[in-house]
């Protein structure tokens, strides 16, 4: 219905568009043909006008005047049409053009015509004058006459050289005799019209032409052209008008038909609306039975509720079965008719039930399952279920809690097959969730208790962020300081001496307190990922060794991996802890007893992948398998178990799973999950090969030693600024040192070609290394610089590519890996094992 009378309103709105659009266009060309029409008629009448003007036919130039107004006025009104297509004002602008030269010159001819006009009628009274008495000029004047008669009738060169040489020969003899005026007078004005109409001919030659009149000639078939094809346009779109109409006359018949075939529907429809009305009343009164109810009293209260549905949907049992997902508590409540056995197959029945949502065959309407006759169901095992029961028609609503599947609420009728009230079933939702809070609300108050107590552990494990992130990057910079002078204390003191003990222990507890902060930085959640080239295989075993140690001697490890190393771009330690905390899951899993294995190869990912827990995109990935054997996760975990604080372990923090989620993504990695109860579950990590990300170190060692390559150090820490610089300077290179960055850009700008490598600190107080980066950058664009620094975060990857790092190191920054970050940007060779890095190298 409302189709149709979308269509009906479709319909009206082009029979609309119809009648708007037949006419006006039309009547606009046709007005416009009307006025080219009387230019082109104006314009022939002005070609004459102008010859009669020349012929001296007409006694003044007001009609020729008239005619130029009338076509400048035509071609005004239409040069205001707007609607004109591009090839209509492009011919209309030359109309316009043409008609203002026409007019000038229509002017110029009128101006002379007249000049030449008065002068032939003072010559021709004179030319009588003169004849009428005799004198000595009488033999002349006749010849004379008969001259400028010929050159008035053609201004050809023989007509005027011959009536230029009587008019020379009068002049000698008027100037030789004494005149009383008139031959003098006849001789200005013979030479005015001898002068003067050669010209005056010239002009109405060029007029004769009618150029302006060429132009409103094409306009006017253009136009007589448009104006055909809009007359065939218009008597089509009145043949659209005529069918529109009728098929609208033809949708207003059908909608009356809809109308009263909808009059009857409603008077069904509100007999049907009675009967769910009856229905609401009973959820409505159920669910006042059930909210508020006391602990004590909720299991009482659910029974009676499941008997007032059972009595609405004349239902032979009703049951509500559920456990809750964190604290595994499980809820049972049954009503059944008093011929039905109340005995522990029941619950058996309902644990059965909620299995066959699973099932192909069931058929469902989102969370509400419909079975109306079992007897009409396909055989199987789904109707096998039902007829073992002795359900013969069965409704089943699953329960949801947080959008997870935890029991289910079932009506079963065991002594006929009947249909269910379709328009009533949408309530059973409302009805199962009621009954479900009810359940829950005894629950409430343990659930806030242990929300408290996982709130005040976050609040302690945010605090310790809190003062991890303020006090790391100054105690990196007092442990470099100290790190640094006690290696370069050891190398002036001899071996097995007792300052060299002494310094040993210091270099020793500062490496320790080095570790301290990772630690505390991975605590608080918010350390900087220290990227390197890492050998997956190395690492792994290396972890291996590590959780045989620390774990139970019941759990063997399974290792499966490639002869060939497989790099990534990644923390170590971060990756290490990755490893270990599933591999513990896995031996936790088994009760710490059992086999875990662990595989480690290279798969490359053409096309997007859907995983457990996000998407995996294109590309060559390292994969790491962890597989245990262990008591396995029911789904309703599997999309839980990465959230913070969930936990099914009994002294589980929830911190273990989300963290090494965590740790993945921020490696640009994702993990899949695949797990079933009784069977064991397997870890897949993908982290992206180290093929596709440059310019990161490595954990190899460096016997680098310089050639005086000059290296440029930023650092506003003075103590540390000095033993870099001593450090630099003991590996062979030439240090040169600024506390200052507008300093060290100065010193780059006076001489660009000077340094070989640049070293920055990241926090500085007057400049950022960052920034210091992009200038150095923008003043010497293949430079190497690195940046070192302290703190917890960094800049993006992209913002430090874009500003031409090569390297990032961590402070504390001891001597061998300086050494090795020199070797790696100034040594002009890739060094064994650098495989993998894009190195940089300048020569002065």
């Amino acid at each position: 219905m409302k189709r149709v009378a979308l269509i009906a309103v479709a319909l009206f709105l082009l029979l609309t568009f119809l009648l708007v659009q037949t006419r006006p266009a039309l009547e606009n060309a046709r007005h416009n043909l009307d006025l080219v029409r009387d230019m082109v008629m104006t314009q022939a009448s002005l070609q004459k006008l102008v010859l009669a003007a020349r012929s001296y036919l007409v006694a003044n130039d007001d009609p020729i005047v008239a005619a130029m107004d009338r076509l400048r006025d035509d071609g005004m009104a239409l040069t205001r049409d707007s609607n004109m297509s591009p090839t209509e004002m492009a011919l209309t602008d030359k109309v316009a053009e043409t008609l203002r030269v026409q007019e000038s010159q229509v002017f110029a001819f009128t101006a002379s015509n007249a000049t030449v006009r008065n002068s032939v009628a003072y010559f021709s009274q004179l030319i009588a004058h003169s004849s009428q008495r005799s004198g000595p000029f009488s033999d002349a004047v006749g010849p004379l006459a008969n001259a400028m008669m010929g050159f008035a009738m053609t201004t050809a060169a023989d007509a005027d050289e011959h009536l230029r040489e009587l008019l020379t020969a009068l002049d000698r003899r008027v100037q030789a005799q004494d005149d009383d005026g008139d031959m003098r007078a006849m001789l200005a004005h013979g030479r005015m019209i001898e002068r003067t109409l050669p010209a005056v001919d010239q002009m109405l030659r060029t007029l004769a032409e009618d150029r302006a009149g060429q132009s409103i000639n094409a306009l006017q078939a253009t136009l007589n052209g448009e104006v055909v094809q809009m007359e065939a346009q218009s008597a089509r779109w009145r043949l659209a008008l005529y069918t529109v109409a009728l098929g609208l006359l033809g949708m207003f018949v059908f909608l009356y038909g809809q109308v009263r075939r909808s009059a009857r529907l409603l008077d069904l429809r509100a007999k049907s609306l009675e009967s769910r009305l009856a229905l609401e009343q009973m959820v409505v009164g159920l669910s006042s039975m059930l909210v508020g109810v006391p602990a004590d009293s909720v299991q009482a209260a659910i029974e009676d509720g499941l008997a007032i549905l059972a009595r609405h949907f004349e239902a032979d049992r009703v049951y509500f079965l559920a456990t809750h997902p964190s604290y595994g508590e499980r809820h049972f409540a049954i009503w059944t008719a008093d011929d039905v056995p109340d005995d522990e197959a029941q619950l058996a029945w309902a644990e059965a039930a909620l299995t066959l949502f699973d099932d192909e065959s069931c058929p469902r309407q989102e969370s509400v399952a419909i079975v109306d006759r079992v007897s009409q169901l396909p055989s199987g095992p789904f109707r096998q279920q039902f007829e073992a029961n002795g359900v013969r028609s069965w409704l089943g609503v699953s329960v949801m809690h947080r959008s997870l599947v935890i029991g289910i609420m079932g009506l079963d009728r065991l002594r006929v097959e009947k249909p269910w009230p379709a328009e009533n079933i949408g309530l059973m939702r409302m009805v199962a969730d009621t009954v479900l809070q009810a359940w829950q609300g005894r629950l409430s108050s343990l659930e806030r208790d242990r929300l408290t107590s996982r709130l005040h552990h976050a609040q302690r494990v945010q605090a310790v962020g809190t003062i991890a992130s303020g006090v790391a990057h100054n105690f990196n910079n007092i442990l470099g300081a100290i790190l640094g002078y006690a290696e370069m204390a050891l190398e002036q003191t001899g071996p097995g001496s007792t300052a060299g003990t002494y310094v040993r222990e210091i270099l020793s507890s500062g490496r320790r307190a080095a570790d301290v902060v990772e630690q505390i930085l991975t605590l608080s959640r918010q350390r900087d990922h220290h990227l390197q080239q890492v050998e997956l295989g190395d690492l792994l075993d290396e972890t291996i060794r590590l959780l045989e140690i620390s774990l139970a001697a019941k759990v063997a490890y399974v290792v499966h991996k490639g002869t060939s190393p497989l790099t990534v771009a990644a923390d170590p330690a971060e990756v290490q802890q990755v490893i270990m905390n599933l591999a513990r899951n896995a031996a936790q899993a088994m009760d710490g007893e059992g086999q875990v294995t662990i595989s480690l190869d290279l798969e490359v990912v053409t096309a997007p992948r859907q995983l457990s827990h996000g998407e995996l995109a294109t590309g060559a990935y390292a994969r790491l398998c962890v597989e245990d054997h262990g008591v396995g996760m029911s789904r309703a975990v599997i999309e839980n178990i990465f959230e913070p604080f969930f936990t099914t372990k009994d002294a589980g923090t929830g911190l273990g799973l989300a963290t090494i989620r965590v740790m993945v993504t921020e490696h640009q990695g994702a993990i899949d999950v695949e797990s079933e109860p009784g069977r064991g579950s397997v870890f897949t990590v993908y982290l992206p090969h180290a093929q596709q990300v440059a310019n990161l170190p490595g954990r190899t060692g460096s016997t680098f030693q310089g050639q005086g390559e000059i290296v440029m150090i930023v650092d506003d820490e003075v103590g540390l600024l000095r033993i870099t610089e001593e450090a630099v300077a003991s590996m062979g290179c030439e240090p040169m040192g600024f506390s200052d960055p507008h300093a060290a850009l100065a010193a780059l700008a006076a001489a660009p070609d000077r340094f070989d490598l640049v070293l920055t600190d990241e926090v500085m107080p007057r400049m950022k290394g960052i920034e210091l980066a992009a200038r150095v950058n923008a003043i010497v664009p293949d430079l190497p610089i690195v940046l070192m620094t302290g703190l917890v975060s960094l800049p993006s990857v992209e913002l430090i590519q874009r500003v031409g790092i090569k390297e990032v190191v961590r402070k504390p920054l001891l001597a061998a890996d300086l050494r090795a970050v020199l070797e790696r940007q100034l040594n002009p060779a890739p060094q064994a094992g650098t495989e993998g890095r894009a190195l940089t190298s300048r020569t002065r």
